[in-house]
């Protein structure tokens, strides 16, 4: 920290790159008889990201998945914009690829898909789930969904969330996937994809 002066009698305390230790009751005094004093509370939001399955459980070092299924993962960042979050694997930021079968979609996107499904489809044929899926059968068949209606997770005001989805995983899905943000420790997850 450091204080500045400004004539004619203006301090200022300035802190650059608050750390949690900065956080508490800072204070300031006028010497006049009597002080005059006032306090201010420094509260330090520090960013901090958590891995939940689908379904909205923290998931903490591994998960195991049967060929075939799905892979459902959301990062739950706070104090971090949507645009910050990252998964990443092996060092490469994964990036979102529809015809891959790899989603990477922040939960506004995941929003705007549960909508726009809900208008091409009859009321009827929709269920909800988490997150959303789009799926089509052989040649013909109806289309079934799942959509996004509420998070899973119970989400603290600040947080935001970035949804990682492998639809079909193989056995070269296995792998530690990372969930990262500016400021937050990395948090990783190993993903076992088991045969039958």
């Amino acid at each position: 920290y450091s204080l500045e002066f400004t004539e004619p009698y203006n301090w200022q305390l300035v802190l650059i790159s608050a750390e949690l230790r900065d956080q508490g009751t800072y204070e300031c005094q006028i010497s006049t008889n009597p002080p005059k004093i006032r306090q201010v509370y420094l509260q330090v939001n520090v960013p901090r990201v958590e891995i939940y399955d689908g379904r909205g459980a923290p998931v903490k070092e591994h998960v195991h998945y049967e060929v075939g299924s799905s892979i459902d993962l959301q990062c739950v960042a706070t104090h971090v914009a949507d645009k910050d979050i990252i998964w990443s694997r092996s060092g490469m930021r994964i990036q979102h690829q529809p015809k891959a079968g790899i989603s990477v979609l922040t939960a506004a996107e995941e929003a705007a898909f549960a909508a726009h499904v809900t208008e091409i489809l009859p009321q009827e044929a929709v269920t909800t789930s988490l997150p959303p899926h789009l799926q089509r059968g052989e040649e013909g068949d109806d289309v079934s969904t799942s959509l996004v209606t509420e998070p899973a997770a119970e989400l603290v005001m600040g947080d935001s969330v970035l949804w990682l989805r492998i639809s079909k995983a193989s056995v070269t899905d296995a792998g530690n996937y990372n969930c990262s943000a500016p400021e937050a420790d990395v948090v990783t997850v190993r993903i076992y994809v088991l045969k039958d």
